[in-house]
């Protein structure tokens, strides 16, 4: 597994942050509770309001 991430803002007017984390996984392999574990531990680190967008793709 690969995973690479991306922390951007909306704009100036939009409080809420965006973290992209894209994840290159085995075909054979499933992470089900992956995205509602990164979702938690980023928020509870940023202590904000995230939009967390995490991708899958299989290689």
């Amino acid at each position: 597994m690969s995973v690479s991430a991306e922390y951007t803002t909306r704009g100036a007017f939009d409080d809420q942050q965006v973290v992209t984390v894209e994840v290159a996984k085995p075909t054979d392999s499933e992470f089900p509770a992956l995205g509602t574990e990164l979702h938690g531990r980023l928020a509870a680190e940023m202590d904000q309001s995230i939009m967390l967008e995490a991708p899958f793709g299989d290689y």
